[in-house]
């Protein structure tokens, strides 16, 4: 029986460990993702500014109006729907980055927690600094505090 209970434990340890770094990497991701997609916003939008910023001029020597000029330019149709598009994409990456960040927080809180209950005999908790430590140099994930 005592037996069972350290396999049971190693396993718990295990899952929890495989857990928090699958948070981490998730979220990782998601930053490198949130991130690349904030520079394609940018991009569309220094694209939108000098496009207007290079026609400027000629708009206001057009006959007509400016507004009805600007309105059925396609390039700036274009660059505007491109600049919408990426900005709607921004926001829901970043969405998805904060529940990805609330996750591995809540994970690593918990591991934190409860750390007295998933190292529970002497000698797991002897060998709990050098996982902190190999998580923390491994994975960034530190556990010393919340």
């Amino acid at each position: 029986m005592n037996e069972k209970v350290t396999t049971e434990q190693e396993s718990m340890d295990a899952y929890m460990i495989r857990a928090i770094i699958k948070a981490k990497n998730k979220e990782k991701a998601a930053e490198k993702k949130l991130i690349r997609v904030g520079f394609l916003v940018i991009f569309s939008l220094i694209s939108l500014t000098v496009y207007v910023f290079k026609n400027w001029m000629h708009w206001f020597q057009v006959e007509g109006s400016i507004f009805q000029t600007i309105i059925t330019d396609p390039y700036i149709l274009f660059l505007t729907i491109l600049f919408i598009i990426t900005f709607a994409w921004l926001q829901q990456v970043t969405l998805k980055f904060e529940k990805a960040e609330k996750d591995y927080d809540q994970l690593k809180e918990d591991m934190i927690d409860r750390a007295a209950d998933i190292w529970s005999s002497p000698d797991d908790w002897k060998k709990r600094p050098d996982i902190f430590r190999e998580l923390k140099e491994k994975h960034d994930i530190n556990l010393y505090h919340k």
